[in-house]
């Protein structure tokens, strides 16, 4: 049991760490290829040929792909809070000495507490979240295009 607490609070400390070192990068990262992205959606929406449009396509999944592999860590971190929870649920405490009862309560109420990687409080680093950010990258990419056309047919 000793073990088990120990490894949670090490799990703990080094998020909170791995978190707060990583928070600029992330975020820098993150809106650059976001900003790439709504380029990228706009000119494929904007392009003549299809041709070109497979292009910006393709050029708009290779950037994003790298932005998927971040958000998946963050998924990763929060399914293995996922699996401690079910776990320690699974864990036999009935008919157990009191200090092993008080354990793995304070392990249950710890591990209520989401382990997610928010940069910043901000987002936080989950499948949801980058369907979210694609959904907006696809609205701003097609409110710039919208514009775009708007402003050429009054002139």
């Amino acid at each position: 049991m000793t073990r088990i607490v120990r490894c949670h609070q090490r799990i703990i400390r080094n998020l909170k760490t791995c978190s707060e070192n990583s928070e600029f990068t992330i975020s820098c990262v993150g809106l650059v290829i976001f900003m790439d992205s709504c380029t990228n959606a706009f000119f494929m929406l904007k392009s003549p040929t299809f041709q070109r449009a497979a292009t910006f396509a393709f050029m708009f999944l290779c950037v994003n792909l790298v932005m998927f592999l971040v958000y998946q860590n963050g998924q990763h971190i929060f399914n293995q809070n996922e699996k401690l929870r079910k776990s320690l649920l699974k864990l036999p405490w009935i008919d157990k000495p009191r200090w092993l009862k008080q354990t793995v309560h304070v392990l249950v109420t710890q591990a209520n507490a989401n382990l997610e990687i928010r940069p910043y409080g901000t987002i936080a680093l989950n499948y949801m979240s980058f369907k979210d950010l694609m959904k907006f990258t696809f609205s701003v990419g097609n409110v710039l295009y919208t514009r775009r056309q708007l402003a050429s047919q009054i002139q």
